[in-house]
């Protein structure tokens, strides 16, 4: 393992942290270790899927300083989305690769579901408008996050099985 696999490896669990915080930055710190693993690869990955995680980091960030303080800096309920986001995305990869971020959304739709059945999330109303402009409030930066930690997972585990 070179240092910047290392590095990308670190970045990316620090990632994992941070998206239980809900810091406006945690899609950069996970972009930042995809491209230090990508990097540090011997060219498993390719220059493409940099490129568009690059752009999704780009995009939560964006819509993180357009949301309203009070939003961006809420943590209800981000327990859930976080842990069902984690394992839909272990159990996507289990599936396939392909069906990774897949299982991560879905992951993220069911904890947000749990989340407004608990007293604490009732004011969500489930289903109205209120509850799906919160889970892609919480839920779109928290998938951003998990795609690329898996990738880095992935890569790594590419790299360094043989």
């Amino acid at each position: 393992m070179n240092i910047l696999s290392i590095t990308g490896a670190l970045f990316s669990l620090v990632s994992l942290i941070l998206m239980f915080v809900q810091w406006r930055w945690t899609a950069v710190v996970a972009f930042v270790g995809l491209l230090l693993t990508v990097l540090g690869s011997s060219g498993f990955a390719g220059a493409m899927l940099p490129l568009f995680w690059g752009f999704a980091a780009l995009v939560v960030v964006g819509l993180n300083f357009m949301l309203p303080r009070e939003v961006v800096a809420s943590r209800l309920g981000v327990g859930y989305i976080g842990l069902g986001g984690l394992t839909g995305l272990v159990l996507g990869y289990l599936i396939s690769v392909n069906v990774m971020v897949i299982g991560a959304v879905v992951g993220i739709v069911l904890g947000g579901l749990a989340f407004s059945m608990t007293p604490s999330g009732r004011h969500l109303d489930f289903p109205s408008a209120r509850f799906l402009q919160y889970l892609c409030a919480k839920g779109l930066p928290s998938a951003v996050v998990l795609s690329m930690a898996g990738y880095v997972a992935i890569i790594l585990i590419e790299e360094y099985a043989r």
